[in-house]
């Protein structure tokens, strides 16, 4: 016995074409994107001494955090000039008289930006520093470095900061971040420092947008 087939009625059946129509015809709803904020483009930056943690008095003095400081601060200085950045060094000295103990404050930093005629004030922290143990081609031990930064506007808003650890890599072991413009030797200490710096301000939009 054959089952009989139930079709809807001849007079429903202009509705659901209309409605197949309208359904196919109608745009569907986007999400809205919030505008995203301009970059605050910095003429001049106030550079504050690099700074290193506090030495362990237990311990011997770490004489290659002392050359690394001495080492990043002239990096930092060279790519922010190179980035169209004018300077504004503010010598050690210069902190001695700020009422908050840390520089990185908004207060302190405002007090900076004004003392110096600065847009923004960057502070570095070196915390790992090795030069290159070996030749060009031929390194025992490769040249690495380890920082963090913070680079704040005059009237105390935070723009960009980053902690970075690298190490020169061999091209064999990182073959994506390979430069034709090294090519195939090792770097110094100071090369490598100035290089690391350079890729990590790259991505600080208020330094590069100009």
């Amino acid at each position: 016995m054959s089952r009989r087939r139930h079709y809807p009625p001849l007079s429903l059946v202009p509705f659901f074409v209309c409605l197949a129509i309208v359904t196919a015809c109608t745009p569907a709803r986007q999400a809205r994107v919030a505008p995203s904020r301009p970059a605050q483009q910095l003429a001049t930056v106030a550079l504050l001494p690099v700074t290193i943690p506090p030495a362990d008095p237990r311990q011997p003095a770490d004489k290659a955090l002392e050359t690394g400081r001495s080492v990043l601060q002239k990096a930092v200085a060279a790519v922010l000039q190179e980035l169209g950045i004018r300077l504004a060094p503010v010598p050690a000295n210069a902190l001695d008289s700020l009422a908050s103990a840390t520089p990185t404050d908004p207060g302190a930093v405002r007090e900076i930006a004004r003392r110096f005629g600065a847009d923004g004030v960057l502070a570095v922290e070196l915390r790992h520093y090795r030069d290159r143990q070996g030749s060009t081609y031929a390194a025992a031990q490769p040249a690495a470095v380890a920082f963090s930064y913070r680079l704040t506007a005059a009237d105390g808003t935070a723009l960009c900061a980053g902690t970075v650890e690298a190490e020169q890599q061999s091209v064999l072991a990182n073959l994506f971040h390979f430069s034709f413009k090294r090519g195939f030797h090792w770097l110094s200490g100071p090369e490598f420092v100035r290089e690391t710096v350079a890729e990590k301000f790259a991505t600080c939009p208020e330094l590069t947008s100009r």
